[in-house]
């Protein structure tokens, strides 16, 4: 919800001195381009939390309402990566994300749904399994979860 939040705001703050304050031509194109950044922001927002995962035996499939299905099965998974992303400098607050990879396809899991570490788990066991990918770094982040891969 706290992202809504930051898209609105982001797109309130970008039109608002265009419609209330003569400004340039240049500042024009300016906050239009930070209305479209923030515009974006929010529809990546909306398409992620409208987005459902599912992990079979099989494989990962990622269903919304508005886009197309992917399904990655385990077998043709060619590389995981699990990326830490801090918002501070002293690395105690941020975000995860998984990112699983079939030739060009890719599934992106970020850690803010509510069964991020179910996933984790089921990705680190099908991991030992199969022959995946995997570079030093998320080894490491898979670690700070307590799961060797």
């Amino acid at each position: 919800m706290i992202d809504y939040f930051k898209a609105f705001i982001g797109i309130c703050f970008s039109l608002v001195p265009y419609f209330f304050f003569k400004v340039s031509n240049e500042l024009t194109f300016i906050f239009i381009f930070i209305f479209i950044i923030f515009l974006f922001y929010g529809f990546e927002t909306f398409f992620r939390n409208i987005s459902e995962i599912i992990v079979t035996d099989d494989g990962i499939y990622q269903k919304n309402a508005i886009l197309k299905e992917k399904y990655l099965s385990w077998d043709k998974i060619d590389t995981i990566k699990l990326r830490y992303f801090s918002t501070r400098r002293d690395k105690e607050k941020g975000w995860l994300e998984l990112s699983i990879y079939k030739n060009n396809h890719k599934i992106k899991i970020y850690s803010s749904i509510s069964n991020f570490s179910n996933i984790l788990n089921i990705i680190a066991n099908k991991a030992k399994n199969n022959n995946f990918e995997i570079n030093n770094n998320t080894r490491l982040n898979f670690r700070a979860f307590g799961l060797i891969i």
